[in-house]
């Protein structure tokens, strides 16, 4: 029996699990007792790297039993929602606007190319695409470096 233990936290996200498994067996062979937080449902036929269209939700008075809110989860974060359609909004007219060349054609090749790792078909979270395309999005597009300017355009009232 061993005295080395860890637990691992993947909060549900089945995103999270492929590489805690991984990570979790890195210490099983160091000889550690590992284990992970309980399964959460996941929402049939979501594609992680396509954009959140709904997400679960605990059922009010039920335990442990979840529903499927049919919209993207609204971020309590005081920039987050407004900077979200801004930045969807760009990337539907195809990253026109100030964006360079060069971005569009990386966008281009990370995003709607195929790229073959070790024999699979490989493919950025969304999440992974939105940050980058976010980061892009207020350096070239909105020209934004300060926080009180990014405030002021995209905070609102929570």
């Amino acid at each position: 029996m061993s005295f080395k233990k860890i637990s691992i936290v993947t909060f549900g996200c089945k995103m999270n699990q492929a590489e805690s498994q991984a990570i979790g067996e890195k210490f099983l062979e160091l000889g550690f007792d590992v284990s992970y937080d309980k399964d959460l449902p996941e929402i049939p036929y979501r594609l992680a790297y396509e954009p959140p269209t709904s997400y679960l939700a605990k059922k009010k008075g039920i335990k442990d039993e979840f529903e499927i809110i049919e919209v993207r989860r609204p971020s309590t974060l005081l920039l987050i929602n407004k900077l979200r359609k801004a930045v969807d909004a760009w990337r539907s007219s195809g990253y026109e606007g100030e964006s360079s060349e060069v971005t569009r054609r990386l966008f281009n090749y990370w995003f709607d190319e195929d790229h073959l790792v070790k024999g699979k078909i490989f493919r950025y979270y969304f999440a992974q695409r939105e940050a980058v395309e976010t980061i892009i999005y207020l350096l070239e597009v909105a020209k934004t470096k300060d926080l009180l300017p990014l405030i002021n355009e995209f905070g609102e009232d929570l």
